[in-house]
């Protein structure tokens, strides 16, 4: 199993379902696969993308709700202010006359946070309600117990939406992790039932895209190395698995800076890697080597990359 080391990334996960499956319907009667047949994996993998989708989904209702409560907070800081600038002619400058309304008495800006915030609204609701005549239902926002009230129940409305929200993406969170374990057990499963079945050497596991375990020797080249740019300074790169690496090293050339390639210390176990702290506008060439307890591989094709 040493040879077919699962990927990370969840892309090349489902690529790896994929193929196994179909290896799966392609041998699967032929050899007697029984406990992970091409049904079952691709029940997983089902499974799978839905608790991501649903994970997804339920991040983009979270990001939703915080915005919502943000803009409630918001129209209800407003309408603070705006009902201290109607009161302030009758009440003055800050002081003790502002207590009844929960403004004050040593300043009367809204609140620091929104949990002030949306006392200070409730209690100039009250106050607005016992004293009727300072209200003033011209301005904009109206200044009035009634619109105070209506942003005050917008407030606990968005809040309630955001814990629901957060409950929901937990759910989902804790879903999608249960079925990424799923999913990767059952590709085990089936190296394990495979080894069974049709021994650690035979070719037969590429039908699968999995490696001989028994088939032992270096690694084959890495292949597909791609980059892209990301924040000033950043690359972020990624290529294919190579059959029998164990882990990979970077190496890197500045041009015009570096005379020759030198090896990023960090030894990246996923063929995936997040390069910082380059100089921004230098011209980059870059190749991977695949390793593992017998040797290594010859270099990738160099991908030649502009810094941000």
């Amino acid at each position: 199993m040493g040879n077919n080391r699962l990927p990370q990334d969840r892309d090349k996960l489902y690529r790896k379902l994929d193929e196994a499956a179909q290896g799966a319907e392609d041998n699967g009667a032929t050899i007697g696969l029984v406990h992970n047949t091409a049904a079952l994996i691709r029940a997983d993998r089902t499974a799978l993308f839905n608790a991501e989708k649903a994970a997804d989904d339920t991040y983009a209702a979270l990001g939703a709700a915080k915005t919502a409560l943000k803009n409630a907070d918001k129209a209800l800081t407003k309408w603070i202010r705006k009902t201290v600038s109607v009161l302030k002619p009758v009440l003055g400058e800050a002081g003790t006359a502002w207590l009844p309304t929960g403004i004050g008495p040593n300043s009367l800006d809204p609140g620091p946070n929104q949990a002030a915030r949306f006392t200070q609204g409730e209690r100039l609701v009250l106050y607005l309600t016992d004293n009727a005549a300072r209200e003033s239902a011209a301005t904009t926002p109206p200044v009035t117990a009634a619109h105070g009230a209506l942003l005050v129940g917008n407030v606990t409305s968005a809040r309630e939406a955001l814990k629901t929200a957060r409950r929901l993406h937990l759910a989902a969170a804790g879903a999608l992790q249960i079925a990424d374990h799923q999913a990767r057990n059952r590709l085990h499963g089936l190296i394990g039932e495979l080894t069974q079945l049709i021994g650690p050497i035979n070719d037969l596991w590429h039908d699968f895209d999995l490696e001989e375990p028994g088939v032992l020797g270096n690694p084959e080249e890495p292949s597909g190395l791609e980059g892209e740019t990301g924040a000033p300074g950043v690359l972020i790169l990624d290529w294919d698995d190579a059959a029998r690496a164990d882990y990979y090293q970077v190496w890197l050339q500045l041009v015009g800076t570096d005379t020759e390639p030198h090896r990023i210390p960090e030894q990246f176990r996923n063929s995936e890697a997040i390069l910082r702290n380059l100089p921004s506008g230098a011209t980059a060439k870059i190749y991977v080597i695949a390793l593992n307890d017998h040797g290594q591989s010859t270099k990738s094709d160099i991908l030649e990359i502009f810094v941000p």
